[in-house]
């Protein structure tokens, strides 16, 4: 049988903490022994290496945070992107409309106008309704329309390359916003959180080995410092939600 480890990872066991946790209990517990004079030099030292694991926790998820917010889909950014592409289409589809409220003989290329509604439109617009991807994705395939049948003479001869030009700018802002054309920032998996999360956890149970060595057997009141300065552990009640269980298939 192999031997079992004898350390602070060991001998002492923390409750389930994940990063925000971890941040938390070192918070709590420092400021308990804030409230105790005269800590022996053991558990000073083992304080103070605490204090500085969990700055550099903090540190990695403020840098976490951070990437993660760049690579967030800002959803300003993309009401506005979505009503941008709104405009651009409705506007199109209003323009050809009017048209065909005119008598063919006013129209400058009847022909054109009714090719145009047709193919952009002929299912109407309730695509502007989708949700953002989705509307991305029947833009995108009105755009290829455009392209593959070579309809963009068409907006010329009708005099609307600025409703063209508003179609391709409106696309193009709307899947970068979205991610879809533009890859968002990459975020590296938990890895860049976890080691500081666990050297701090570790510190954490070196500094709770240091409070339990300073208990004297006949000494009560070294007890009774050892419970409040652990005080935040024992206590612990973990917000971790726990993973839902599988649903059977």
């Amino acid at each position: 049988m192999a031997d079992r480890p004898f350390d602070a990872q060991s001998i002492i066991q923390l409750p389930r903490l994940n990063a925000d946790e971890t941040h938390t209990a070192v918070q709590q517990l420092t400021a308990e022994a804030a409230a105790v004079p005269g800590l022996p030099g053991g558990i000073s030292d083992a304080l103070a290496e605490m204090k500085a694991s969990d700055a550099r926790l903090l540190a990695a998820m403020a840098s976490k945070g951070r990437a993660e917010a760049k690579a967030a889909i800002d959803p300003n950014r993309a009401r506005a992107a979505d009503k941008f592409s709104d405009c651009a289409w409705g506007g199109t589809r209003s323009w050809l409309e009017g048209f065909e409220e005119l008598p063919e003989a006013y129209q400058p290329d009847p022909q054109a106008v009714r090719t145009l509604k047709t193919r952009l439109f002929g299912d109407g617009s309730g695509f502007l309704a989708q949700p953002f991807k989705e509307q991305w994705a029947e833009c995108d395939r009105r755009l290829l329309v455009i392209a593959e049948e070579g309809l963009a003479p068409l907006f010329t001869k009708l005099g609307g390359d600025g409703f063209l030009r508003a179609l391709k700018d409106s696309h193009a802002e709307y899947g970068a916003a979205l991610h879809v054309t533009a890859a968002a920032p990459w975020v590296a998996p938990d890895l860049d959180v976890r080691g500081p999360m666990q050297e701090c956890q570790y510190a954490i149970r070196f500094y709770a080995t240091q409070v339990v060595a300073s208990i004297k057997p006949k000494d009560p009141a070294t007890r009774e410092r050892a419970d409040r300065l652990l005080r935040p552990l024992i206590e612990w009640k973990s917000e971790v939600t726990p993973a839902p269980a599988a649903t059977p298939i």
